[in-house]
């Protein structure tokens, strides 16, 4: 069974966002060192990173047909989604466009025609 066209966008928004996520991070983190405490280097820097391969991994999981990857989808969006509650708060855009998205990419993720898909055993050739 072919992939369906929702599952390659979603992998593909992952791995473009999470990898300029992560360069913009390693960029305006040379930028800023000097003017930050150690404690809010970890919270905006190594956190955000962290959180940024491990969206990569599951752009990477979701393209090779893995169901790992819709499972760290989730997890991903739910982390994600606490990290931007503790960081700025309820009313923040950032929190409430992670949970949107998290509804909306985690429907797209379980349709039937996808679960179909994730859910297929590999053909062996012979």
């Amino acid at each position: 069974m072919e992939r369906p066209i929702s599952v390659s966008v979603i992998a593909w928004l992952s791995i473009l966002g999470s990898a300029s996520g992560c360069f913009s991070l390693l960029y305006s983190l040379f930028e800023e060192t000097f003017s930050l405490s150690f404690d809010q280097i970890l919270r905006l820097y190594l956190i955000n990173f962290v959180l940024g391969v491990l969206i990569f991994l599951t752009g990477i999981k979701l393209l090779e047909g893995q169901n790992s990857g819709r499972i760290l989808f989730i997890i991903s969006a739910l982390l994600y989604i606490v990290w931007s509650w503790i960081s700025y708060g309820l009313d923040s855009t950032l929190f409430i466009g992670s949970v949107v998205r998290l509804i909306v990419f985690g429907l797209i993720l379980y349709r039937p025609s996808v679960n179909k898909y994730f859910t297929q055993t590999p053909k062996v050739p012979e």
